[in-house]
């Protein structure tokens, strides 16, 4: 799986080591859920201004969220791999949260990375597999070597 980061905010600074960090929990997440992405995965940073506008016009929802979730699409032209969906990462709220929980925003993104991954993957929030989308998410948190969030 080839996965492409992209900073689109101006908000937050981050890190020189955010897109590596994305990198990594984005193939731990698919190897602890046992699940193969092909072709590439694209995660876009942004603010809570884009992704309130997003999940507008998605999902319905007039709110910025953490993060969003969109399946494969096509195969974009000219290329063979199959795109194998797209991420999008509040960095705005992440921030808030990574503040709220006690933990660095380098944590939260990389949880909130293994959460949009996970739904790709076919993992849910509803009850009955949120526990088991939890779990996943603890191991690779773990497995970057951070703690789990409370």
């Amino acid at each position: 799986m080839e996965v492409v980061c992209i900073d689109r905010q101006d908000k937050v600074p981050l890190g020189k080591g955010v897109r590596d960090l994305v990198r990594r929990a984005a193939r731990e997440a698919a190897r602890v859920a046992g699940g193969e992405i092909k072709g590439e995965l694209s995660v876009a940073l942004m603010d809570d201004e884009t992704i309130t506008e997003l999940n507008r016009r998605f999902l319905g929802h007039d709110y910025p969220t953490d993060v969003l979730a969109f399946p494969p699409g096509e195969t974009r032209p000219g290329r063979s791999a199959r795109v194998a969906g797209d991420i999008a990462i509040s960095v705005e709220t992440a921030s808030r949260q990574a503040q709220e929980y006690g933990i660095t925003l380098d944590q939260e993104i990389a949880l909130l990375v293994a959460h949009g991954v996970l739904h790709l993957l076919g993992y849910d929030d509803a009850p009955g597999m949120e526990e088991e989308m939890r779990k996943k998410e603890a191991q690779v948190l773990s497995a970057l070597g951070y703690g789990q969030r409370e």
